[in-house]
């Protein structure tokens, strides 16, 4: 996802083992799905937004609208680096 500027979809546990090594901690919190949204700024990627929810809540038509609120997070990740956070 960070190096492809994509957005991942993992609608399973088995999508959160795949794209977390932390997978057991998230799971233990009840959470199954994930949308991860990469927060792109001239062309590089400055942080990611992460929704999890419990399995299967998140499905492919949740994807665009999400994505569509990434730049509203482009001011704030670029002050976190600035300040070295």
């Amino acid at each position: 996802m960070l190096k492809g500027r994509k957005p991942y979809l993992g609608r399973d546990k088995e999508g959160i083992r795949w794209a977390f090594f932390d997978h057991a901690l998230i799971e233990s919190m009840g959470l199954g799905s994930v949308i991860n949204i990469p927060v792109v700024y001239d062309g590089t990627c400055v942080g990611t937004m992460n929704l999890l929810d419990a399995e299967h809540h998140y499905r492919p038509e949740h994807v665009a609208p999400v994505a569509a609120l990434a730049p509203l997070l482009i001011a704030a990740f670029l002050e976190a680096r600035r300040r070295g956070a």
